[in-house]
């Protein structure tokens, strides 16, 4: 599960793997949003997410299958 508080005026984010794009969202101070998903059982699962504020705009993978294996997903 992903969970993101926000501090700054005006924070941005985009996730999204090869089979689900969760959209653009848009946070303001004090708001927060969280997201979780299941690895596939077949195939590769990897989420990333752009994040953009004030004047920065950085790609982070957040899950990437065989990095973060997780025993406990199911």
């Amino acid at each position: 599960m992903l969970v993101l508080r926000v501090q700054l005026l005006l924070f941005c984010f985009h996730c999204k793997s090869a089979d689900d794009d969760l959209g653009v969202k848009v946070l303001l101070p004090q708001q927060y949003c969280e997201f979780s998903f299941k690895p596939t059982l077949i195939g590769r699962t990897d989420f990333y997410c752009s994040f953009q504020w004030i004047a920065s705009f950085k790609w982070f993978d957040v899950y990437v299958d065989g990095r973060d294996y997780c025993h406990e997903c199911w």
